[in-house]
């Protein structure tokens, strides 16, 4: 399905209409992503005050939270991956005072993370060669870092789990073609670092 906003365009192309409207329901849900079985579906409503750990955190991150208090995954110390919608740092410290370790995609909406040092990253993995990482550890390191790769665009991720060890798989190996200096197309293949490959896998699999 494509969005496509412009109602008076092209013919054959479905109109969307973006959100919110007063049509259809909005859901957000959690589900496995080795088995892609879902294991909490919460729809989006109105309520009178206060929804469960809206009181702790924001209204995404309280969101978070609760789907995964209800599919049972706290103090089971799995990994939470999750697309920039949800990036929060204070989601991620809240997840790990439940053991429950993330890794979310990074994107600025307006404006980054608060918190986190997404222009300093982005600016970073912009510098660097096709298939080239870098990694910006917290002051506590075993709190979070923020790492960047650099593949056909920039990707940004925050993370409480996984290293950026090159992951000797058939998933994390790339092939990509770059622009060389004098305009010819130079072949490179690289291996994705553990963290991004765990990602990549696991958040394209719904």
């Amino acid at each position: 399905m494509v969005h496509w906003s412009n109602r008076h365009t092209l013919r054959n192309w479905i109109y969307i209409p973006r959100k919110p409207t007063p049509e259809g329901q909005e859901w957000h849900d959690i589900a496995c992503g080795l088995s892609n079985v879902i294991f909490v579906i919460e729809p989006a409503e109105q309520v009178d005050g206060l929804k469960r750990h809206e009181d702790i955190v924001g209204k995404m991150a309280a969101t978070v939270l609760r789907l995964t208090e209800t599919s049972g995954l706290w103090e089971t110390s799995r990994v939470l991956v999750a697309d920039s919608a949800f990036t929060s740092l204070e989601l991620l410290q809240e997840l790990k005072k439940r053991k429950i370790h993330g890794i979310f995609s990074m994107k600025k909406h307006r404006f980054w993370n608060k918190g986190i040092p997404g222009e300093a990253l982005h600016d970073k993995t912009c510098s660097l060669q096709l298939g080239e990482s870098v990694c910006i550890p917290s002051n506590n390191a075993k709190d979070f870092f923020v790492a960047g790769l650099l593949d056909m665009n920039p990707c940004l991720l925050l993370s409480n789990a996984g290293s950026m060890n090159p992951l000797d798989d058939e998933e994390a190996q790339q092939t990509r073609f770059a622009r060389t200096h004098d305009g010819s197309l130079d072949r490179r293949a690289f291996c994705r670092p553990e963290v991004f490959a765990s990602f990549n896998i696991f958040h394209i699999s719904r």
